[in-house]
């Protein structure tokens, strides 16, 4: 959603208070796109005020993949190396506050 979107919708974090108690059960839905597939930031969402943020990529299930278990390892952003980083888009996010800590933290990745 955060990559077709360009940054328009940001996905969610999962989080969740466990029980010691009661048994809890997750299920990840529409996560693997057919391998043919590019996954890119829709077209009609792009132009050049509004710039796209992220590569397009056929390869998207196994750069998330490896990064996912970067992330358990350091607790970074998993989307981010599928951003494009030129300064040219610094501009773009400084507007974007409402997203939070992450837009904070590309942001200063930006520059």
């Amino acid at each position: 959603m955060q990559i077709i979107s360009n940054w328009k919708f940001k996905s969610a974090k999962h989080q969740v208070v466990t029980s010691t108690y009661e048994t809890r059960l997750s299920i990840a839905t529409f996560v693997n796109p057919s391998p043919n597939w590019i996954i890119e930031p829709a077209k009609n969402l792009v132009n050049e005020l509004e710039p796209t943020l992220y590569k397009a990529s056929q390869n998207m299930v196994n750069e998330l993949e490896l990064t996912l278990y970067k992330a358990t390892q350091n607790m970074v952003n998993v989307l981010e190396p599928a951003l494009y980083k030129p300064i040219q888009y610094k501009d773009y996010l400084l507007h974007s506050n409402a997203f939070g800590d992450d837009t904070a933290a590309l942001q200063n990745g930006l520059r």
